[in-house]
């Protein structure tokens, strides 16, 4: 009932965005939440015209990229989606295109709990769940579209790089590269210990079973009877990013799509997404520790495990002809 729920409020805001029309469907948002949208835009720049247009449908064109608010639930607490838009470049092969996108997602994820998806028609959902039901998110939200701006932004860089060099001209960095070094800065970012003690307890909570390893005073990595899990403590000392490798068949090119397409919405049922790096296919998720208690910390990682092992699961064999 809950996946059914979000597809109903999915499909019809991407059909809206897809159009690049005045809405002909509805966004109903809360009018509490309106003043705090209009101030959001105008903090990160956006023109007053935006900034109506913002507090009004929920949607907001920036310079990479077109964003829609969409709220998925009003009470008890507010749950909000903040939706990217972006198509692919023209010209470009679409294999480079779910290449690219699923690289980001390790970067995305470590940044701002964002991730990459695609639609049905193959253009990028840059896809963040939030929560906004205060003045004081307003800051957040503000920082929010500029990083869903910097992300698009620099992934089309990235992807328009990728042309063949002029004559003479330096060799051009390839995706790969660029994207390694993409990561390295915002690991530069996490490289915290804040979050070693909580790891502690939080092992204690899993049982025996569960071995800690703290890999050059940072990287945590905890090794369970189903698998591995890496933590690490981002620079807000509140947010760790989780990740555990899923079964290598995912890291052929003809199941990049399906991977794509689950994105969007594994992140608003449970903040997870698949990414792609030189290991292979992993799943991330960037958690709030933040007023949690190493039990519930415990609980939550048992869920994120349950998941990444259904992932592992063999597909259904197909139907065999018993005449």
């Amino acid at each position: 009932m809950h996946r059914q729920r979000i597809n109903q409020t999915l499909n019809p805001i991407e059909q809206r965005i897809n159009r690049l029309i005045p809405p002909a469907l509805e966004n109903p948002l809360p009018p509490q939440a309106k003043k705090g949208l209009h101030e959001a835009a105008l903090r990160y720049g956006a023109s007053s015209a935006q900034a109506s247009l913002f507090s009004a449908e929920g949607r907001i064109t920036l310079d990479a990229i077109t964003v829609t608010m969409v709220c998925l639930r009003s009470e008890p607490v507010p749950f909000w989606l903040l939706i990217g838009y972006l198509p692919p470049p023209q010209a470009l092969h679409l294999a480079v295109w779910h290449h690219a996108l699923l690289r980001s997602n390790e970067v995305s994820m470590a940044m701002n709990g964002s991730s990459f998806g695609i639609d049905q028609a193959g253009n990028a959902i840059l896809t963040k769940p939030l929560l906004f039901n205060s003045p004081e998110d307003i800051d957040e939200l503000a920082t929010c579209l500029n990083d869903f701006n910097t992300l698009a932004s620099s992934l089309i860089d990235l992807l328009l790089s990728l042309k063949a060099p002029e004559v003479h001209a330096s060799p051009v960095p390839t995706a790969s590269e660029q994207t390694g070094e993409a990561i390295q800065l915002a690991q530069k970012q996490m490289h915290k210990t804040w979050h070693n003690p909580l790891m502690v307890q939080l092992c204690e909570e899993l049982g025996p079973a569960a071995r800690l390893s703290v890999l050059h005073d940072f990287l945590c990595v905890i090794d369970l009877p189903e698998r591995q899990i890496t933590l690490i403590g981002d620079g807000d000392e509140r947010h760790l990013l989780v990740a555990t490798p899923v079964h290598q068949r995912f890291s052929e090119e003809k199941m990049h799509v399906g991977l794509l397409r689950a994105n969007s919405e594994l992140m608003p049922l449970s903040h997870c997404a698949f990414s792609l790096s030189s290991a292979g296919i992993s799943l991330l998720s960037r958690q709030n520790s933040d007023g949690q208690s190493s039990a519930e910390l415990a609980s939550w990682l048992a869920d994120f495990v349950t998941l990444a092992t259904a992932c592992d699961l063999p597909p259904p064999a197909a139907p065999t002809n018993t005449r």
